[in-house]
């Protein structure tokens, strides 16, 4: 039977998620997680976003981003000519983010966390110096003829010499530098130091973890020996499942439709993208986690459009005033979820306050609807319950205090 869907194959349908959103001066620490670009190496996370001008806006081409944890550097790279980067692979935490670039001054970010499995975006602005740069000498180096200091038998070889020998194997890989022995070369493998050459069996390269599940196939299958691909069912499980929306409409406008799954623990589930199917319908995939540590496992099934979600700009309270040597900044958002399906829904809607990392900037949390408040987070969440073909609405309120002369970038 050939079964069609109408949902994009390659969408993520991984709920968003709100990291903290940490206030400092030349910065624009949005500390942004969006679900909808998944990605996977080694399950590690990445981090990707822009560096830009703080006061034009325009990208700045070239310029170096690294990540440091402890004062050591995790990732680094350069942003292309749009000034975008990605660090990758960059292990779930919070790290410090060091821009530089020519004519500006260094950018230090604090607090910027990543998470496994997924990108997380940010903006960086940076601010232009007015200190003249210093005289940059450029030397070319070249291997010398002679090492008056090696008193050893041997030779110095350049990538270019090495690409340009005769002797090269039909696999590309040079046989004839002297001094190559099987026995001569030092390496480890997972931690494990090995003698001799680098051509180890995938056999014989295991690699150990704590614990190991055993997986019995319970049915009995026939596989014949024609060299092609087979897909056998290993487990089929059925769980109590309760099902509810989620949206972040900062992140993402679209509801999100969640299977919160208890008793999972003995499934022996493994970590890694996963193809969702909702009453026999193709949804997209998600990411499946079993070291969560709670006690619902919670799966996305996929983006439903009978919900309509709205966040804009509440323009009546918008508004910058400078009283004596600081400035104040409102800024109002006006939540609203509209339920045009034929039945009642229940939903969580998340966003969030800034916070602040100085003590001369504050914020001052004005409305949130009688919201759920996480007061170390700044998240909050309203859980309503919507009637078929109605609406309902919340909105966020605050206002940050900051001294003149100084740059904050909010909404």
């Amino acid at each position: 039977m050939l079964t069609l869907a109408t949902d994009n194959p390659k969408k993520d349908n991984r709920k968003p998620m709100l990291a903290a959103w940490h206030l400092g001066y030349n910065t624009n620490t949005f500390s942004l997680y969006r679900g909808y670009k998944p990605y996977n190496e080694s399950d590690a996370g990445a981090l990707k976003g822009k560096v830009i001008d703080n006061e034009t806006g325009e990208p700045l081409a070239f310029a170096n981003v690294i990540a440091e944890k402890n004062g050591k550097m995790v990732a680094g790279s350069t942003t292309d000519f749009d000034g975008n980067f990605m660090l990758k692979p960059v292990p779930d935490g919070i790290y410090d983010i060091k821009v530089t670039y020519i004519g500006y001054k260094t950018g230090k970010f604090r607090n910027i966390r990543v998470i496994d499995n997924s990108v997380v975006l940010y903006d960086f602005p940076l601010e232009a110096s007015a200190n003249n740069l210093e005289e940059v000498v450029v030397t070319d180096y070249k291997i010398p003829l002679i090492d008056k200091d090696n008193t050893v038998s041997g030779g110095t070889i350049s990538a270019n010499e090495i690409r340009k020998m005769p002797g090269r194997s039909s696999d590309g890989s040079t046989n004839t530098v002297r001094g190559n022995r099987s026995d001569g070369s030092v390496m480890y493998i997972d931690g494990i130091r090995v003698l001799g050459s680098a051509s180890v069996p995938d056999v014989e390269i295991i690699q150990h973890k704590i614990s190991n599940v055993k997986y019995e196939i319970d049915n009995p299958y026939t596989i014949p020996s024609d060299g092609d691909d087979y897909t056998v069912q290993v487990k089929d499980y059925e769980a109590d499942v309760d099902y509810e929306y989620y949206c972040v409409p900062k992140l993402d406008k679209d509801a999100f439709l969640l299977a919160r799954i208890t008793g999972w623990e003995d499934m022996n589930l493994l970590p890694g993208k996963s193809n969702i199917f909702f009453q026999g319908t193709y949804m997209g995939k998600t990411f499946i986690n079993p070291d969560v540590t709670e006690d619902t496992l919670d799966l996305s099934i996929g983006r439903d459009k009978g919900i309509v979600v709205t966040r804009k700009k509440i323009k009546d309270f918008k508004n910058r005033q400078t009283i004596g040597s600081n400035i104040k900044e409102y800024a109002g958002f006006e939540i609203s979820v509209r339920n045009t399906k034929n039945s009642e829904i229940s939903i969580t809607i998340a966003d969030q306050f800034p916070l602040s990392d100085t003590k001369d900037i504050s914020v001052d949390r004005i409305e949130y609807s009688n919201g759920k408040l996480d007061e170390d987070t700044g998240r909050v969440t309203w859980e309503m319950t919507i009637a078929p073909q109605k609406t309902e609405k919340r909105e966020l309120k605050y206002m940050v205090k900051y001294p003149k002369g100084k740059t904050i970038a909010l909404e």
